[in-house]
């Protein structure tokens, strides 16, 4: 019988674990190579063996991402939070991620099998594809419906990048949406946010006063606050536009995140919400509100 390898930590915080690997991620500038399996593995253990032989595939695994290894038992749990809406389903398998939490590619390992080995020019392939931190990713971020035409998926600038790493995502998720709010080739804005006790909804105005929300929790169908349910207060009491912490002006640049959770069916379908705002004036930066939507 084959001795258990100790590549995975069976004891292992694998969400805390992806947080720091996609923060990483970012500083350097790389995707992150989730890696699957167990210590249970003979192929997991036969991959990795297979990888190290080979100089140039060791240094791409290793330089080319960061690379993270997550731990599945022998009873495969298919609500594992890092599985991605059941992409994974068996073991060793391979989730590419950029540093902004997207993911581009998942990769099941049966192709790279050669005979009861694996096959060197596959996995040079696909290590060398999905290496690119600006390839396009397969997902890409859509709007509450209401939002149309009011943002755009996010860049990697303030105060997107307050958002990136998903620290907010208050479940826990791993699945998150971001976006630069610009409307009408506008992205400077005023914003209000709800009062206490108040229906949970934010709003922006331009500098050429054009007023919407960019976040209304009746439009999302977890919210307690869904089309018109009994809520504490059925139409928004709102303070007075937000000042800046450090220097008092109300002018920003906004960006806004939405968690999705597993089960979502629709861009409508989200868990929490954080907004994030950059000062015009003094670059202040801050997440200055979030939501528990469900």
């Amino acid at each position: 019988m084959t001795a258990p390898s100790n590549l995975f930590n069976r004891s292992q915080d694998s969400l805390t674990d992806y947080q720091k690997a996609l923060q990483k991620a970012r500083a350097e500038k790389k995707n992150l190579l989730i890696e699957f399996g167990g210590g249970w593995c003979e192929w997991c253990d036969r991959l990795n063996k297979f990888i190290l032989s080979y100089p140039d595939l060791a240094s791409m695994r290793a330089n080319d991402y960061i690379h993270m290894r997550v731990h599945i038992g022998r009873n495969f749990n298919s609500d594992h939070p890092l599985f991605w809406d059941d992409l994974v389903d068996g073991v060793p398998h391979f989730l590419v991620v950029k540093s902004n939490g997207s993911l581009i590619h998942s990769q099941l390992t049966d192709p790279l099998e050669e005979g009861d080995s694996y096959s060197y020019e596959r996995i040079f392939a696909f290590l060398s594809e999905w290496s690119d931190p600006d390839k396009d990713s397969k997902e890409i971020p859509v709007p509450a419906d209401y939002l149309k035409g009011k943002v755009a998926p996010a860049s990697d600038t303030p105060p997107a990048a307050l958002l990136l790493d998903g620290h907010w995502c208050g479940h826990g998720e791993t699945r998150f949406r971001i976006f630069d709010v610009a409307a009408s080739e506008e992205s400077i804005f005023s914003v209000r946010l709800p009062g206490r006790d108040s229906l949970p909804m934010v709003i922006a105005r331009s500098d050429k006063g054009n007023t919407f929300p960019v976040y209304d929790a009746r439009q999302h169908p977890a919210s307690l606050y869904y089309l018109g349910d009994p809520v504490i207060s059925k139409e928004p009491h709102l303070q007075p536009f937000y000042p800046c912490p450090q220097c008092g002006q109300e002018r920003f640049t906004l960006a806004l995140g939405f968690e999705v959770p597993k089960d979502s069916e629709t861009p409508d379908d989200t868990s929490w919400f954080a907004l994030a705002a950059r000062c015009v004036s003094c670059q202040w930066q801050g997440i200055i509100y979030d939501d528990k939507t469900a």
